[in-house]
């Protein structure tokens, strides 16, 4: 199993977890999750043969993704959005609110999205499913977040609206 070749040592799978200290099935994780990102040093590496049944890898590849792995210690949470938000008067009502309170439009009582459910006495599954466009904004949230925001609330509803004419129409073609 431990073959050598012009890259450097080919080890498996469970020499990989016992070298990064995690279980074997976080590795198992790491290689089809990270299937999805462009090549470099932050994806897995490829497999470069195999002993059996055993897939084996390039240990110089695996030290790089390690080192690529522990670069992003300290940012912690979801990685940064990279599509922009629209921004402006044509923007869905969700990033128009994020736009007002990053703006400061509610300062000093409301600086960030907890603050504005709190004062819309929302809980945080609720105000989400609000932001989402998964259920309707009342009248006196729409209004609360006009007068606290300073931001037109007329199509709040568009999307919640859009979905279920869909499934309306979607139901009485079944029919």
């Amino acid at each position: 199993m431990k073959d050598t070749n012009a890259a450097g040592r080919r080890i498996s799978s469970a020499e990989i977890a016992e070298k990064m200290g995690v279980s074997l099935n976080t590795v198992y994780v790491y290689r089809s999750s990270d299937r999805d990102k462009s090549p470099g040093p932050s994806r897995f590496p490829d497999p470069v043969g195999f002993e059996g049944r055993t897939v084996l890898f390039d240990e110089n590849a695996i030290d790089a993704y390690i080192r690529a792995r522990s670069d992003t210690q300290g940012r912690a949470g979801r990685p940064p959005r990279t599509a922009p938000r629209r921004t402006g008067p044509t923007a869905p009502f969700p990033d128009r609110i994020r736009e007002a309170i990053a703006a400061g439009a509610g300062a000093p009582r409301i600086t960030t999205l907890k603050q504005l459910a709190e004062t819309l006495q929302l809980n945080n599954v609720t105000f989400g499913e609000r932001m989402r466009g998964r259920t309707a904004w009342t009248a006196d949230e729409r209004e609360r977040i006009s007068s606290t925001l300073g931001i037109e609330t007329s199509d709040a509803n568009l999307q919640v609206e859009q979905l279920r004419a869909e499934r309306r129409t979607r139901r009485e073609e079944g029919e």
